[in-house]
């Protein structure tokens, strides 16, 4: 037993990565809908590109904290590099907070180097070309590869904004794996809802930037409990979710007028 503020860190901690995890589901719905993963399909995607996240996490959260260990002004790095998140979330359009049109372009450009097919064959990930022999990738297998390639990415927000949380391994590792094992339900929600959380975009960035802040503070030596960062991180969160559900009410009442 660590002790309540172990436990508040780890809860702070699953929430800041649980909210940034929200990205990660808007280009899991945009790579099915690009791929055109059938409905059967998206569960078997889904899972395998969950349980290929859990082993990268650890390959970069461990890496990231020996770094750290050896040489922590590291952390201002990752502080500044979340103050920039945070800000180009924060200046974005209304437009651009409303998912992803297409896969990002470093995803795209390893893909478009792979022989494939575009048929799909059930849920097999390669299939044997019958003109030439050779081993081709289905849209489920550049589909998956696409997923992982996409969480890589979203790994560079999501372990510098745990390491200003905790630096504790046992912490980060653990919170990060079980925000990564509930996308799966997560999603089940948000692939219906997601369009109408037009606000959480915008309180994941603030959170973001409170997290630069509290890393450039904690660095300088001053000490931010985990009581008040876990209070800031839900209230954040919770504000974005609440107004959200605000402007969806009041679109519809305004809808439901218009028809009257």
């Amino acid at each position: 037993f660590r002790g309540p503020t172990s436990g508040l860190d780890f809860i702070a901690a699953y929430v800041v990565e649980d909210s940034l995890s929200i990205d990660n589901l808007f280009v899991f719905l945009t790579l099915f809908k690009y791929f055109k993963v059938p409905p059967h399909l998206q569960s078997y995607c889904l899972n395998l590109g969950i349980w290929g996240a859990v082993i990268l996490r650890a390959f970069f959260i461990f890496v990231g904290l020996s770094a750290v260990k050896s040489f922590e002004p590291l952390l201002l790095v990752f502080a500044v590099f979340l103050l920039f998140a945070a800000y180009k979330g924060l200046s974005g359009s209304d437009e651009d907070d409303q998912g992803y049109e297409k896969p990002p372009e470093f995803v795209m450009g390893l893909l478009n180097s792979l022989p494939t097919t575009d048929k799909y064959y059930g849920d097999k990930l390669f299939v044997e070309s019958a003109e030439t022999g050779a081993w081709l990738a289905t849209p489920l297998a550049m589909c998956i590869i696409a997923v992982e390639l996409s969480d890589i990415l979203f790994a560079v927000d999501s372990i510098p904004a745990v390491f200003g949380v905790t630096d504790d391994p046992l912490i980060v590792y653990t919170s990060n794996i079980a925000a990564i094992l509930g996308l799966r339900s997560l999603y089940q929600v948000l692939a219906v809802s997601v369009q109408d959380l037009v606000y959480l975009e915008k309180a994941v960035s603030i959170i973001l930037g409170f997290v630069g802040v509290k890393l450039i503070l904690e660095v300088g030596g001053v000490e931010v409990g985990s009581g008040l960062s876990l209070g800031v991180i839900a209230s954040v969160l919770g504000g974005g979710i609440a107004l959200s559900l605000s402007a969806q009410r009041d679109r519809q009442e305004g809808r439901g007028g218009a028809q009257a």
